[in-house]
């Protein structure tokens, strides 16, 4: 059985958080919407950004549909063969494409909160993929397995990195929590 001290302190804690969430929707529910809005326009922006980067780099142009496009399905064999040669192109290669693709990774996990890193790493596998394919049937980049391979890596550490920045604000919160009610619990054993 709990003692009524015990007792006491948990339905202190679950009325503090209750309130806390309570407070936050109802005085923040504005910010909450405009920082969700702010960040669907950053993500828009970046996927058009990433698009002209990666897909339409020269423009659009309808003569270049199915004619220049080259594929290679053999894993990191450009890379290995850049590497041998100049390791900054390789290192600028290799990492550009990881750190291209880690903000969808970080805005599909900020989105959609009750999603595994394997959804959001599919996610960015599927995007990538996508944009490979694209390359090829309009004729603006090579077709590589190895880019796929990167930018879903990418996707998946940028994944990562939110959830860490959400699992440190949850600790803040609940270590917040804690520290009121402790401080509830000395004012209440200070009136006693």
């Amino acid at each position: 059985m709990i003692r009524d001290d015990n007792a006491d302190i948990l339905y202190c804690l679950i009325q503090k958080i209750a309130w806390r969430y309570r407070e936050r929707d109802i005085l923040n529910s504005d910010t909450k919407k405009t920082i969700k809005w702010l960040m669907n326009v950053v993500f828009l922006v970046y996927l058009l950004m990433l698009l002209r980067m990666t897909v339409f780099r020269n423009g659009f142009v309808d003569s270049d549909v199915f004619s220049n496009g080259s594929l290679n399905l053999v894993p990191f064999s450009d890379l290995i063969r850049i590497a041998n040669n100049d390791m900054g192109v390789f290192i600028y290669l290799a990492l550009g494409n990881i750190v291209v693709f880690m903000p969808f990774g970080f805005f599909i996990a900020w989105y959609e909160k009750n999603v595994g890193l394997a959804v959001v790493t599919l996610w960015g596998f599927f995007l990538s993929l996508g944009i490979e394919l694209s390359q090829y049937v309009f004729g603006t980049g090579v077709t590589e397995i190895d880019d796929i391979i990167l930018n879903t890596l990418g996707c998946l550490l940028g994944g990562i990195i939110e959830r860490a920045i959400y699992y440190l604000y949850l600790k803040k919160q609940r270590k917040e929590a804690e520290t009121d009610v402790r401080l509830d619990e000395e004012e209440k054993n200070i009136e006693n």
